[in-house]
């Protein structure tokens, strides 16, 4: 990469960005799994709550 800067065949500018963005990518990856993670711990806790109901046949 330090080559292809240096020789002006890549943009500096231009791979920060790509750099920045490959970043956000991670960040919003890892966030949705622990988003879905939390959802689904969530939903077993509603779902027990259903079948423990009382009054409930």
């Amino acid at each position: 990469m330090r080559a292809g800067i240096d020789a002006g065949r890549i943009d500096a500018a231009r791979l920060e960005r790509w750099r920045k963005l490959a970043r956000e990518e991670a960040y919003n990856s890892a966030s949705l799994a622990e988003r879905r993670r939390k959802d689904r711990a969530f939903g077993r806790v509603v779902r027990a709550a259903w079948r423990d109901k009382p009054g409930k046949h």
